[in-house]
């Protein structure tokens, strides 16, 4: 009888000393069997009728992997092209080499296809520490734009001389290089993040019928661009100001910050985002209010909801809904 005591006491204490979990499944402690799989479902909507669905998988093989799936669906219908839609596909995944204070490398691959407008596949790579409740992480980043042929009639382009009158065909290639960076705070109650990307575009690529128009290289400038892709232009500028589609903007920087609150089961949270499109020059200025709430321990109900102030599109209001799904019970393993 002694020796089942001595049994119990000793399983007591274990359970008792191990060390508190974090309750966010973006990181996990170092555990005995730590695999986890998170699914995300959501959509958003504003009020220049922009709609968005997206749905993410994320797997945790084991507390220093993890590897990520998604897909995101959005439409423009107050665009001059009816039905305008984007696609975009992305993995990604990130391995530490540490177990607490730990070193890791991340990656992944995004294809973007907006309709009758570009095609472009970006390749990225992020290094970071991590350290007890603190992330910091470096983007680097490489972006293939392919655009659509499009036509263009008596077009007026400043010469050097002369406005010359142009028509004809073009297709265009753009590439672009991004670095960037992130710092993160997890702690059990207070979970604070900000973020910068700056990206460096080169010239216009491809074929034009018109050579009038290059550059004494074969390039064409943006300013060309804009001049004769006038509604891909406007196209480009509306989706820099919707947050249904800024994700596969041609981005010249990009800046964000948030903080959040957690009350279990609520979380509470503010974000402040700030876009400029490379091509437009569109100026994008968001805020964001995020209200989440756990309604069990695998699942949580996510409403965010703010306006985004474009300097050129004026204010756009939208409203999100996103449900998280776990496959391990929070508070367990996450």
């Amino acid at each position: 009888m002694k020796s089942r005591y001595t049994v119990l006491i000793l399983l007591a204490f274990a359970t008792a000393s191990q060390p508190a979990l974090r309750s966010q499944e973006s990181r996990l402690e170092p555990l005995p069997t730590p695999t986890d799989i998170v699914w995300k479902l959501g959509g958003e909507a504003d009020s220049e009728q922009g709609r968005l669905a997206e749905t993410r998988l994320q797997w945790r093989p084991s507390h220093r992997s993890m590897i990520s799936a998604g897909y995101t669906y959005s439409t423009l219908t107050s665009t001059n092209t009816s039905g305008a839609s984007t696609h975009i596909a992305s993995v990604a995944g990130e391995y530490a080499f540490g177990a607490f204070g730990a070193f890791g490398l991340g990656g992944g691959y995004t294809h973007v296809a907006e309709s009758d407008l570009l095609k472009s596949n970006a390749f990225s790579l992020k290094p970071f520490f991590e350290s007890g409740a603190w992330r910091l992480e470096l983007s680097g980043s490489y972006r293939s734009t392919q655009f659509d042929r499009f036509g263009f009639t008596n077009v007026p382009i400043q010469g050097p001389l002369a406005t010359l009158y142009v028509s004809g065909s073009a297709q265009l290639d753009l590439t672009s290089k991004g670095i960037g960076g992130s710092i993160d705070y997890l702690g059990e109650t207070w979970h604070a993040y900000a973020s910068y990307d700056t990206y460096s575009y080169g010239e216009f690529a491809g074929e034009t019928s018109v050579a009038a128009i290059r550059e004494a290289n074969g390039s064409v400038s943006s300013r060309t661009f804009a001049a004769l892709a006038g509604r891909m232009a406007t196209r480009l500028q509306r989706s820099a100001g919707s947050a249904a589609t800024r994700k596969a903007g041609l981005l010249e920087n990009s800046a964000l910050v948030g903080l959040d609150i957690n009350l279990r089961p609520f979380l509470l949270g503010l974000e402040l985002g700030r876009d400029q499109d490379h091509l437009t020059q569109t100026t994008s200025t968001s805020y964001t209010g995020i209200v989440s709430l756990d309604t069990s321990r695998r699942t949580t109900l996510e409403l965010r909801g703010g306006t985004t102030n474009s300097d050129k599109l004026g204010t756009i209001r939208f409203i999100g809904l996103n449900l998280t799904v776990r496959s391990i019970p929070k508070g367990i393993f996450n």
